[in-house]
């Protein structure tokens, strides 16, 4: 395991407290006017890339992912066209231990996490071996190894 990887997933299954305290702080988030086009280099351009965060300002207005894009005709359309935050979307003050049994059980590895009013408040990012989350440190090691 190189360190890039060993920093990623350093931190064993820790299932207290709430999401708050499990989320990515600082998400990549995308405006609304990105088009399909935009998001499909986005996804191309990185594995890591699940689900795209569409804002204006700071309210989360709909999510991405690759398989919204399937049926999408136009490339410069709006990609918020095509996506949603029904069921992409959890409130910060959510057990993580319930979130986190939902997200094995169901395979979903990315939710927004928003707060009653729908601002991004961050990202809950499960790993791929789905034995815990992401950390912004983590993730910041990925990228700058990039």
């Amino acid at each position: 395991m190189t360190k890039v990887e060993s920093a990623a997933w350093a931190s064993p299954l820790d299932l207290t407290g709430a999401v708050r305290d499990h989320m990515l702080r600082r998400p990549r988030c995308h405006p609304l006017d990105l088009t399909v086009a935009g998001a499909r280099a986005v996804f191309a351009a990185s594995p890591k890339h699940h689900l795209l965060l569409l804002v204006g300002g700071d309210r989360l207005a709909s999510t991405v992912c690759r398989c919204d894009l399937d049926c999408a005709p136009d490339p410069g359309c709006p990609a918020s066209t095509f996506g949603t935050v029904q069921g992409r979307t959890i409130n910060a003050h959510a057990p993580i231990a319930v979130v986190h049994q939902h997200m094995v059980r169901h395979r979903i590895r990315r939710l927004a996490v928003v707060d009653d009013a729908r601002h991004l408040l961050g990202l809950l990012c499960l790993k791929a071996r789905m034995d815990g989350f992401c950390t912004d440190a983590g993730v910041e090691a990925m990228r700058d190894a990039r």
